[in-house]
């Protein structure tokens, strides 16, 4: 008798915690913003993650949950790490959201990434303008590239984002860089039949090798 009521009394936390859980995703999928802070208040660890890693934040920024996500930002830990290796400032980068990315790297987040991609070529590979000038203007590695050397540049031109390609070039960053692959931004343009990006791309090369033989 004794032995099951401890199991019950183990039990019954048990439960409520997945409840708890249960509710706070259900929340995020509503984009509710109101309950999300109502069950941060209940004492649940804003850094909770999915099977995947991924934190609330995260699971909000990917169901493109603007108002939980602003609800999320001031207590989630921006250096938290997913199991593809990405950050809550990359999600931002990669899915456009200008302010968020703004705000994240008001308090402090990592603006390189953690390995892998940077959250400037995750910004760059959706052509997202505004937010890979705003990396920039906050120091971002231009050159960065992914484990196998894929870089912003190489990530633009490979989508067919000239306007992010061209904001890449001003800024400095090397036509003639290649991947592991060989590949450089110019093959990946050419590749997918972006010829206006590989011409663009090409006259930056030219004008580099001028500048060398000058």
């Amino acid at each position: 008798m004794i032995r099951w009521v401890l199991i019950c009394l183990l039990w019954l936390p048990l439960q409520g915690r997945a409840a708890i859980y249960d509710d706070m995703y259900q929340a995020i999928k509503n984009n509710d913003a109101v309950t999300v802070q109502d069950i941060l208040q209940r004492g649940l660890d804003p850094d909770t993650s999915d099977k995947l890693g991924d934190s609330l934040i995260m699971t909000a920024i990917r169901d493109n949950d603007d108002a939980v996500a602003e609800v999320l930002l001031p207590v989630a830990n921006l250096q938290h790490v997913n199991s593809l290796r990405e950050t809550p400032l990359m999600l931002a980068a990669y899915f456009g959201k200008t302010e968020l990315v703004k705000q994240m790297l008001d308090r402090g987040a990592a603006i390189d990434g953690a390995g892998n991609w940077s959250p400037l070529s995750y910004a760059a590979f959706n052509g997202h303008t505004a937010i890979v000038r705003l990396l920039l203007q906050r120091g971002a590695r231009l050159e960065a590239a992914s484990e196998n050397g894929t870089t912003a540049l190489m990530a633009a031109a490979r989508n067919g984002h000239a306007e992010v390609v061209k904001l890449l070039l001003d800024y400095g960053a090397n036509p003639l860089s290649v991947n592991m692959a060989g590949q450089n931004a110019v093959s990946f343009a050419m590749q997918h039949g972006n010829t206006d990006i590989a011409a663009m791309l090409q006259e930056a090369i030219r004008q580099r090798s001028a500048t060398v033989v000058h």
